[in-house]
């Protein structure tokens, strides 16, 4: 895989020029305007994240664990890691009360921005699952990680796969893990899958026309890289709904 060296200006990242997720193809981000990352100042690309609300995105617990919400802040509106798009200050964090760092349990986090997020055909919310989600769902899941394995840079360009939903029975089978409600797992065809950088990207419905997509998941594990039939592992937004719109007034 051939890289490239970016130019060091303000701004700028130093990522692998890299195609998809694995096994995933590039896509624009008018065919997923609620995604969103967090990065640190001055652009350092963390994790991804899903728009929510007007002043609201979700992401991953971890990603946002124990930082200084002023390092932070939120990049809409764009598929490319070498353009911010339209960027938002956060306001606040508010961590799952039930987080658990070592099993990665309710890794939920909510980001508040300091403003109203404009929204146009580029940027728009998501709608929040309420359904149990059926074993065999098709769903896609969309983000800037690693392309292979072991390469551990982000792809600049925003990918998807899809994928298709399994039991968390099975799915705790697979990873000798006991995983509870709070979790959801899916498996894609071989070699294709979540990887690092994937952390707190968005689960989604496979679609249909504009606005009806709907949020399932928040991407938590990506250890895996679509190796060996390991499946990967979110939270799980229906579980999660209910502190959702209480912390969100959603």
């Amino acid at each position: 895989m051939r890289s490239y060296l970016l130019g060091a200006v303000v701004f700028a990242l130093s990522l692998a020029n890299v195609e998809s997720i694995i096994g995933g193809t590039n896509t624009k981000i008018s065919n997923f305007p609620f995604y969103a990352s967090i990065r640190m100042y001055p652009n350092k690309y963390s994790c991804g994240a899903s728009i929510i609300g007007k002043q609201w995105v979700i992401t991953a617990a971890q990603c946002v664990y124990g930082l200084d919400r002023r390092s932070l802040f939120v990049a809409v509106g764009t598929d490319s890691l070498n353009r911010i798009g339209a960027s938002y200050a956060v306001d606040r964090i508010d961590i799952h009360p039930y987080f658990n760092r070592i099993t990665k349990a309710n890794d939920t986090a909510l980001v508040r921005l300091t403003r109203n997020i404009v929204f146009n055909q580029n940027v728009s919310s998501i709608l929040l699952a309420s359904d149990i989600i059926s074993t065999g769902k098709t769903l896609v899941l969309v983000g800037h990680g690693a392309t292979s394995y072991p390469f551990k840079n982000p792809s600049s360009n925003l990918t998807m796969i899809v994928t298709r939903s399994i039991d968390i029975a099975q799915c705790g089978t697979i990873l000798r893990q006991k995983l509870t409600k709070s979790y959801l797992c899916t498996l894609a065809k071989s070699f294709r899958g979540a990887c690092v950088g994937d952390v707190g990207s968005p689960l989604v419905s496979r679609g249909g026309s504009f606005g009806s997509r709907k949020l399932y998941g928040v991407l938590s594990l990506d250890q895996s890289c679509a190796r060996g039939g390991q499946p990967d592992v979110y939270s799980s937004i229906t579980d999660a709904r209910p502190w959702i719109l209480r912390n969100t007034g959603l």
